[in-house]
């Protein structure tokens, strides 16, 4: 696939890509749920899958809060598992390695473990932590501007999430599908599989995404300069962002909306907007 050229605006617009987020028990009382699974970790009672597990979640735990005792866990979690045959445990210890050297800004290593992760989790249940691994590689191949490879990661994950009906991680693939297709030049699917994500978000009462997908599609229809119908999506958008405090969502909601008014030669509310 070709990159399409790109126009440059005035002001900048953003689509959103969308995946679960890393939210972990941490984030709600780090020290203690992190002692208590320390706690459990060194408990005379845990068999060795459960101490794997253990040592997974508390990689999991310390994400976002220290990517050293992330290494430090997921490493042994990794080595366990692998002396012990479990073939989960290699896959998700394998995963958060990859985590690691995303965050710490190692793309070419994040992204062998992806893909290591992915190819390990043709031989075990697949989870979230697998969607996850498929979404960060594809982001990887995209910034590479690969985007036949990314499509090609993003459209094996959306066949899986489909056949397991994960209905979640269905939609965070065919948003992000969406601006693969609009990088490529693919107007049409880019705005079909947004339209889906978006609809899926809605159905499953997700809000916070749903608002997300409303603002790509309107920026989708803004470069199709169907400016009423992008006002549509645009203003449905903005309460939902209004009640969640969505700051960063209404900066690029006005920015969108002072660009239409702009264009239109409604100064007024193009500054008002900006």
């Amino acid at each position: 696939m070709k990159p399409r050229s790109i126009i440059s605006f005035l002001f900048l617009i953003t689509f959103f890509i969308l995946f679960a987020p890393d939210i972990s028990i941490a984030q709600v009382n780090e020290s203690t749920e992190i002692d208590s699974l320390k706690t459990l970790l060194y408990s005379a009672e845990v068999d060795d899958t459960r101490n794997i597990d253990l040592h997974i979640e508390i990689a999991n735990a310390y994400r976002n809060l220290n990517v050293d005792s992330l290494l430090y866990y997921a490493s042994i979690a990794n080595e366990l598992s692998e002396k012990t045959g479990y073939i989960k445990g290699i896959a998700s210890s394998t995963y958060h390695l990859a985590s690691y050297y995303d965050k710490t800004g190692d793309a070419g290593k994040a992204l062998e473990l992806f893909i290591e992760t992915i190819e390990l989790y043709e031989n075990t249940p697949k989870d979230n932590e697998y969607f996850k691994a498929v979404n960060l590689a594809a982001i990887i191949y995209e910034r590479r501007h690969d985007y036949d490879k990314a499509l090609e990661i993003y459209l094996i994950g959306l066949k899986y999430a489909q056949a397991l009906d994960f209905k979640l991680d269905e939609a965070f693939l065919h948003n992000n599908i969406s601006i693969i297709y609009d990088l490529t030049g693919f107007d049409e699917k880019a705005l079909m599989f947004v339209k889906k994500a978006s609809s899926i978000f809605k159905d499953l009462g997700e809000n916070y995404y749903y608002a997300f997908t409303l603002i790509n599609i309107g920026q989708y229809y803004i470069r199709r300069d169907e400016k009423d119908s992008a006002l549509v999506y645009l203003n449905e958008a903005k309460p939902i962002l209004y009640k969640d405090k969505n700051y960063y969502g209404l900066t690029n909601l006005y920015t969108n909306l002072g660009n239409i008014y702009r264009d239109e030669g409604v100064t007024d509310s193009a500054l008002y907007s900006y």
